[in-house]
């Protein structure tokens, strides 16, 4: 388990800048801008202070226990010392140009010394190694730096059980909260008030996804966000939801008007206050055949009342103006038919035919 020497960051390879034959390693690591010695088991990071223009450093998956040596290097905007066994985070005040700190895996119990670090806007901290029965502490002092500046935070799995800590900050556009104690959603519904512009947010594994549509609840309560545990929120989706809260808080005021109920009407009928009865048609009414009407009468089949009329016009004596006669018209002749009347002419006993309501009268 070697520390970090300066032969090991002259094998680090800078895009800026190759090691040239004969260069001595302390010259060349003075221009390395990105720094790599991951995985190779370092359990002392002291020699980085030589690094004077690295801007990046990666120093991940060893065993390094403290930090030091960055105090020298100034233009450092990026830090990655994640998967070590550092349990404090301290060394940092002297780097005012760093925007990204990845602190993740290791055994940090109170998240302070970032008092300098006005520029900082990525923190990772997630799956800290804590002692049993600790969570992750948040110094106030720290809180009150970051939050004009911090746009992304992850505190995954490290028995948060309350939001409180983080209410302070108000840049945040992405939150992870997975695998920690979250039971109440109002903690979180104070923390998406304070953070407008809150886009991706993770709560996977708390107990608060156990209650009934807290996904939907989650969504009213923020406005902005458009990821939850990596699923997209669509503006549609938030809409419908949205109009559905709302529902249900009239609907608990007293708000709405009462629901539409039927109410009986003379003849049995039955008809709902405000709705419009519809139209009746007749049964052979229908959209295929929109302009049905009933057909016309038709023709008789010959009976009684016709036989009569047949007697009418064969009596004796001259006739007259034969024909036949309907639909309440008279003629002068043998028949008459629905309602209509008929005289015959010559001699002989009167003849009577009455058919709907009509006369016919035998000549004489």
């Amino acid at each position: 388990m070697p520390p970090l020497t300066l032969q090991i960051l002259a094998k680090s390879k800078s895009s800026r800048h190759t090691r040239r034959k004969g260069e001595a390693p302390e010259q060349f690591v003075k221009l390395l801008t990105h720094v790599t010695a991951s995985g190779l088991a370092l359990t002392d990071m002291a020699a980085i202070e030589a690094c004077k223009q690295a801007t990046t450093i990666y120093l991940y998956e060893n065993k390094i226990a403290r930090i030091a040596g960055l105090a020298a290097c100034r233009n450092l905007t990026q830090v990655c010392l994640q998967h070590n066994r550092i349990k404090r985070i301290e060394g940092l005040g002297n780097l005012p140009r760093l925007r990204k700190l990845r602190l993740g895996h290791n055994a940090i119990s109170v998240v302070e010394g970032l008092q300098q670090c006005h520029y900082l806007e990525e923190l990772h901290l997630e799956n800290q190694m804590l002692p049993p029965g600790e969570k992750l502490v948040f110094d106030p002092r720290t809180i009150r730096v970051l939050s004009q500046t911090l746009m992304v935070l992850n505190v995954a799995g490290n028995r948060l059980e309350d939001l409180r800590d983080l209410s302070g900050l108000r840049k945040l556009g992405a939150l992870n909260l997975s695998s920690n104690f979250v039971r109440n959603l109002k903690e979180l519904k104070r923390l998406l008030e304070t953070n407008r512009g809150l886009q991706r947010l993770w709560v996977g594994d708390n107990p608060l996804c156990h209650t009934n549509r807290f996904r939907d609840n989650i969504i009213v309560m923020s406005n902005s966000l458009r990821v939850l545990d990596d699923k997209a929120v669509s503006q549609m989706a938030r809409q419908f939801l949205v109009n559905w809260a709302r529902h249900k808080e009239m609907k608990a005021a007293g708000l709405l008007p009462p629901p539409m109920v039927e109410k009986k009407v003379l003849g049995g009928n039955s008809k709902a206050l405000g709705s419009v009865s519809k139209p009746k048609f007749p049964s052979k009414f229908s959209s295929k055949n929109p302009h049905w009407v009933p057909p016309l009468p038709t023709k008789r089949k010959k009976g009684a009342a016709a036989a009569a009329a047949t007697v009418g016009s064969s009596s004796s004596g001259a006739g007259g103006f034969g024909g036949h006669a309907g639909y309440a018209t008279a003629s002068y002749g043998s028949n008459a038919g629905y309602g209509g009347n008929s005289y015959g002419g010559g001699s002989g006993q009167p003849q009577y035919s009455h058919d709907y309501g009509g006369d016919a009268y035998g000549g004489y």
